[in-house]
């Protein structure tokens, strides 16, 4: 089962917005489908730090609003 995807939009610097068209065309894949996997995986790498940050506070004992 896929997540539910969600419109998001943005305007993007010229050189950000070449290199999503160059991507998308070296690999035959919609600019969409360029920028979702970018933002995908840039979410999964803040994800699994604040993962690992938590465990590092939990050893420290920090509890409480901080980890809130």
């Amino acid at each position: 089962m896929s997540l539910d995807l969600k419109d998001f939009r943005t305007k993007l610097p010229v050189e950000t917005m070449a290199v999503i068209k160059g991507m998308a065309a070296a690999f035959n894949k919609d600019e969409s489908e360029i920028a979702r996997d970018v933002l995908n995986e840039w979410a999964d790498k803040i994800s699994h730090a604040a993962r690992v940050a938590d465990k590092y506070l939990q050893v420290e004992g920090v509890v409480g609003s901080r980890r809130e």
